[in-house]
């Protein structure tokens, strides 16, 4: 499917296209050479995983919750094992992205890490619903978090074999098809799971692991250029906090952004809570509705992201922060029963997409090039605490309340509705990087620019 790179054979036209001896278009991604069959078949295997892998992990945050409540787990405990995967998340991924860049194995540097978790992520999804003992379905749900948490190192194999000038494409179709899988899970699968939750589980273990492991064995990762030289880990440090902790204008930034994580836990976990025991929906129900929210997300996709191209990440992020959070105020005391939940639940899901559709512009916009990886770190960490602390605190709160779900609306309302009141801030500060060039094109936003 793709070959390493003979620089004899290959040449480079003024239009900045690759082409081989015989003068057909190939593509170049590293030391990898595709051609146009090449190429059809790396795609048809990254997005045949997305779909699978997306179903999989969709089924996660929709069925755990649920599984928990049938065994008679108080609120607070579903809270805990759903925060488990950011717990995992703050250790594994920063640990497990600075080994990938440094490792070379006769596998790449990327698939080995996946290849030996994925089996486990399915182990762990074979188990969870034969777990009945609280020390038993914390190892579980620990297997599964762990896994996937290592497993966000394929989005770094994605940069490594895709051709650049083919990444905007791909990340389109990437999105499209992963809300394909989604769908399939909400409308299709999900039906079942009040009828025989154990089979929900194997199927969504099996796939995932299946063609998980099947895409990483039919693309092969090139050459790469030996690792760079190790840096004292204090020195890291010392450099990960100063840049990324210790200025006003990256707290404001990481506030307005971490606001949506604090929120989350809301949507996340106790809305479907809701949906089931206050509402009284089934799974096939409350799949039709999510699915029909998926739908309106994936038709405003393309429209979200030509809006925020015309207005701006700033003026996007704040608006649509705060109507978001309104909405969810209005849900709080305006749903009264399952039919009106779906209008509501559905006007949600769309402002919700062009809020999303903000945020890797805003990071594009404000933080520079040169450290953008380094300080996406740092917004990762601090987002997966914000996930952690808002699912424990709302837990937390919904149990002194009689298991309220209801007030999960006006938590991630008045969450949201915090969103522009952040990013004011920050524009009031000047930033650290301003002299610096962002992903955007633009240098880093200060005070004396006009930022829309």
């Amino acid at each position: 499917m793709a070959n390493l790179a003979d620089e004899v054979k290959l040449k480079q036209n003024s239009d900045g296209k690759w082409y081989n001896a015989d003068g057909k278009r190939v593509w170049r991604a590293g030391s990898l050479v595709y051609t146009r069959r090449g190429l059809a078949w790396l795609l048809f295997w990254l997005l045949l995983g997305d779909f699978t892998n997306t179903l999989a992990v969709t089924s996660i945050p929709m069925m755990l919750p649920l599984h928990l409540k049938n065994l008679n787990y108080t609120t607070t405990q579903i809270a805990w094992f759903t925060s488990i995967g950011y717990l995992a998340c703050m250790i594994v991924i920063p640990l497990t992205g600075m080994w990938s860049d440094r490792i070379r194995t006769r596998w790449g540097r990327r698939r080995p890490f996946v290849l030996f978790t994925a089996p486990l992520w399915g182990i762990g999804m074979l188990m969870i619903p034969y777990m009945k003992t609280f020390w038993g379905m914390n190892l579980a749900v620990a297997i599964v978090s762990v896994a996937g948490a290592t497993g966000q190192v394929m989005y770094y194999f994605f940069n490594d074999v895709i051709p650049g000038e083919l990444m905007g494409r791909f990340i389109g179709a990437f999105r499209f098809i992963g809300f394909g899988g989604t769908l399939v899970f909400q409308y299709g699968v999900f039906r079942l799971f009040d009828s025989n939750p154990v089979l929900v589980w194997w199927l969504c273990g099996i796939i995932g692991v299946t063609f998980n492991i099947l895409m990483l064995i039919m693309i092969k990762e090139g050459d790469y250029p030996p690792p760079p030289e190790k840096i004292p880990i204090l020195n890291n440090i010392n450099m990960f906090v100063k840049e990324g902790l210790c200025n006003k204008f990256m707290w404001m930034l990481l506030l307005t952004l971490g606001m949506t994580a604090l929120g989350a836990p809301a949507a996340n976990t106790f809305y479907i809570l809701f949906f089931k025991t206050n509402l009284n929906m089934t799974s096939n129900e409350i799949g039709m509705m999510m699915g029909t929210g998926t739908i309106i997300a994936m038709a405003l996709a393309i429209p979200a992201g030509w809006i925020v191209d015309r207005y701006g990440p700033n003026i996007i992020w704040g608006l649509f922060g705060a109507i978001v959070g309104g909405i969810q105020i209005l849900m709080y005391f305006f749903i009264l029963d399952k039919y009106t939940c779906w209008p509501f639940y559905l006007v949600y899901s769309g402002f919700n997409m062009i809020l999303g559709a903000a945020l890797l512009p805003m990071m594009f916009a404000h933080l520079p090039k040169e450290k953008f990886g380094q300080l996406v770190s740092v917004q990762t960490l601090i987002s997966m605490i914000f996930l952690f602390l808002g699912t424990m605190s709302l837990g937390w709160i919904i149990k002194m309340s009689g298991d309220f779900y209801r007030f999960s609306f006006l938590y991630g309302g008045i969450i949201y509705c915090l969103v522009p009141v952040f990013l004011w801030l920050m524009l009031r500060f000047e930033s650290p990087f301003a002299h610096l060039e962002t992903s955007m094109g633009r240098k880093s936003n200060s005070p004396n620019q006009a930022v829309r």
